[in-house]
């Protein structure tokens, strides 16, 4: 993946330091990270490979229906009264940095079972 070392560097750590900071309490957390080729069949994009990154954790996770305000900025799902600090930055500049790099960066997950990051880079030179 060819990109800009700064911004590549910054979003790894915001999605690794994501999945820590919503660990659950008392239990270590743990990140499982898998890259695969995928085809652009989420995009309607058949034609077009992806470079396809999913970084899952066992953390408490968040209900799916609010999946797509996880990268609005200064957004946070769990209260303010949680014990889980942050101020909804990280996961909106990742956002912004898959639109850099002309990728896209979606979200899985369950309560109280963890989530699923998924970012996709288009395959150069297609």
């Amino acid at each position: 993946i060819n990109g800009d070392k700064k911004q590549l560097l910054l979003l790894f750590k915001h999605l690794v330091d994501n999945a820590v900071k919503y660990a659950k309490p008392k239990i270590p957390p743990f990140l499982k990270i898998k890259y695969e080729l995928v085809t652009g069949d989420f995009l309607g994009k058949n034609n077009l490979l992806f470079h396809q990154i999913a970084i899952a954790d066992n953390g408490i996770g968040f209900n799916e229906e609010y999946a797509h305000k996880l990268f609005t900025i200064f957004r946070r799902l769990h209260s303010h009264e949680s014990n889980f600090t942050g101020k909804g930055i990280g996961l909106a500049i990742c956002k912004k940095i898959m639109f850099n790099h002309s990728g896209y960066i979606t979200a899985q997950g369950k309560d109280g079972e963890g989530a699923i990051i998924i970012i996709h880079f288009l395959v150069e030179g297609q």
